[in-house]
Order: structure tokens, then C-alpha cells, then sequence
């Protein structure tokens, strides 16, 4: 299907709200036949190529589980802890 007639021209141009006159619907009509050309030529350079299709797929790690022991460490660098807590102000109100 690489040529619009007339008419189908005219159906898109009313579906779309569009009001062509008769010197448009020519030009249009040419310019779009020379799209959908190309857009032939294109599906068939693509429909030669021996195209790989590749599916997404997630590679993950295994869950690990790391025993570390840096908590009072980490607490060192808060502004303000208590024990083994972080200090922090309260943002929520009760009442």
C-alpha cells in the first residue's frame, strides 16, 4: 500500500478534523505516497536482514549475607546516639 487515493486522503483529512482544499489534498496525497514508499522499502530491508531477537533479561548476584561488625563505627559519625541508636528529631506529632 504505498498510494492514498483521493478518497481515503479526504476520509484521514475529516477524521482528523482537517480542512484541505483540492491543491492540498494533491500535494499531500504525493507526499505521502512517497512515505509510505520508503517506509515499504524499509520493511523490506528489514524483512532480507537475518535479524537476532534478544529478550531482556535480568542478570542478578546471589543474595549473600556479610557479617560485619561496624555499628559503633557507623554510630561514631551520627550527630547524636544513644546505646546502639540513632538520635533523631521528631517529626510527628501525636496530638
Amino acid at each position: 500500500m504505498s498510494k492514498l487515493s483521493r478518497d481515503e486522503l479526504k476520509k484521514i483529512s475529516e477524521l482528523s478534523a482537517l480542512k484541505l482544499n483540492d491543491a492540498e489534498i494533491e500535494k499531500f496525497s504525493e507526499e505521502i505516497g512517497n512515505i509510505l514508499e520508503h517506509a515499504d522499502m524499509l520493511s523490506e530491508a528489514l524483512a532480507d536482514q537475518n535479524v537476532t531477537i534478544t529478550l531482556n533479561e535480568n542478570i542478578l548476584r546471589e543474595d549473600a549475607a556479610i557479617i560485619s561488625d561496624n555499628s559503633k563505627e557507623i554510630l561514631t559519625q551520627a550527630p547524636e546516639h544513644t546505646n546502639e541508636y540513632f538520635v533523631v528529631p521528631k517529626i510527628v506529632d501525636q496530638g
